[in-house]
């Protein structure tokens, strides 16, 4: 007789509108039946349609537009309680046991202290909340009651976006807050994988709303999906991509295709820190000019003859009157006759010079969207060591810091102890 697969661990969240009517509550819940026949199982769920936003907008209405804090939390969550009862009800109306587990059972795994009190917004949006996930806790918490459902072949189906405090007291991971939900009981159960089940057809690369026929993505970095939606872009809440494991498979998926299991867009890797560097000096190339140099077709103009002659840039600032340009210092001299060859002839034009021996050092975190000050702790460093800051620029969560070659190692060092004490995990060396 063959050997029997393995069974896998699987957390799959639904989102909102793929769990809008009976209709789609039903057909996720065979899937998921046919899927737990052979795997372990968790569901998580968001509160069908748009019931969050009706139910925080009825807690406004009949308060005259002044709900506390608390009891909007308490309406809200009779959206997800609900949605939990009836995919429990669905699983079981489909011949497979199931439990439904609310923040007010003694099974619930999700605890997290909160910052205050914080209004939820009637918009449905990715918020930021501001509280603290109690890892060892929630973990216990998973050890005691919800693995042991697992065992005997019944399926958990927890509320996405709620929390409990310590002390009992109801919380919210924030509007959006569903996608964290499913990484963190991922991370605790260490799940093989976790599947993000939405009504698009994966991650896309574009907004369906604001472009025409966007195409979906079929492999995307935890870290291009995380600038992704830090950026704005609605497809996971910015701080679910924080508990994705190295070991964790993901992917978002559309809630029509036969097997949830397979098909969107598959997220490969695992949010961390990096500090890199170039492996060779770089030159900076100075243009000064009027107000006008920010002229994009000024910028086309340098873009077009450096690639031309197959130069890189390795960096770019821009501001009134005053234009960057970093290339490898090899290309440098060539660049420069490039530029000012290009530029000469423009009016707003001044003088153009060039400075060679620029290293550059990137250290880079997704927490740092997440710190204020971490700009003003990178420039202390580096002041108290003696070390001048060429240029510094950052997108996102990079912050690339200029400085003579001379201090490259140096400079290196000392990001590298400002990572460790700012807690970053695995701080990896580039080249």
């Amino acid at each position: 007789m063959a050997d029997m697969p393995e069974k896998k661990t699987l957390v799959i969240k639904f989102g909102g509108r793929t769990l809008q009517d009976a209709d789609r509550m039903r057909s996720n819940a065979a899937k998921v039946a046919r899927i737990a026949s052979v795997n372990n199982v968790i569901v998580v769920v968001s509160a069908m349609g748009d019931e969050t936003s009706r139910l925080i907008n009825l807690a406004h209405e009949v308060t005259e537009g002044h709900p506390t804090p608390r009891d909007t939390v308490r309406v809200a969550a009779f959206g997800e309680m609900t949605s939990a009862t009836l995919f429990a009800a669905a699983l079981e109306a489909h011949g497979h046991p199931a439990k439904a587990i609310l923040p007010t059972d003694e099974a619930w795994p999700l605890l997290a202290s909160e910052v205050g009190e914080q209004a939820l917004s009637r918009q449905k949006i990715n918020e930021d909340r501001r509280l603290t996930l109690h890892e060892k806790d929630s973990k216990e918490k998973v050890s005691t009651h919800i693995l042991p459902l697992l065992e005997r072949g019944i399926t958990p189906v927890i509320c996405g976006f709620l929390a409990r405090d310590p002390e009992g007291k109801l919380t919210t991971l924030g509007r959006g807050g569903s996608d964290t939900t499913a990484f963190f009981i991922g991370k605790l159960i260490n799940a093989d994988e976790v599947v993000i089940v939405t009504d698009t057809a994966g991650v896309l690369d574009g907004d369906p709303r604001a472009v025409e026929s966007p195409e979906k993505i079929s492999v995307i970095s935890t870290d291009q999906l995380d600038s992704m939606a830090r950026s704005g872009a609605l497809v996971l809440h910015p701080h679910s991509l924080e508990h994705k494991t190295p070991d964790m498979r993901a992917r978002v998926v559309h809630f029509e295709e036969d097997d949830i299991t397979v098909g969107g867009t598959l997220i490969e890797g695992f949010l961390r820190a990096t500090l890199r560097s170039t492996p060779f000096p770089l030159a900076l190339v100075n243009v000064v000019g009027e107000e006008a140099i920010e002229d994009p077709r000024l910028l086309s103009h340098i873009a077009a003859g450096l690639d031309e002659s197959k130069i890189t840039f390795h960096g770019l600032a821009v501001t009134h009157g005053y234009m960057g340009i970093f290339v490898p210092e090899a290309d440098s001299d060539k660049a420069y006759h490039i530029i000012h060859k290009k530029l000469q002839a423009e009016a707003s034009f001044k003088s153009i010079s060039l400075r060679r021996d620029v290293a550059r050092v990137t250290i880079s975190s997704p927490k740092f969207q997440d710190q204020p000050g971490i700009l003003s702790h990178i420039s202390k460093i580096l002041s108290e060591n003696k070390i001048n800051v060429i240029d510094l620029i950052t997108l996102q969560g990079d912050v690339a810091v200029y400085v003579d070659w001379q201090d490259r190692e140096n400079t290196i060092q000392l990001l590298r102890r400002l990572a460790v004490s700012a807690r970053l995990d695995e701080v990896i060396a580039g080249r």
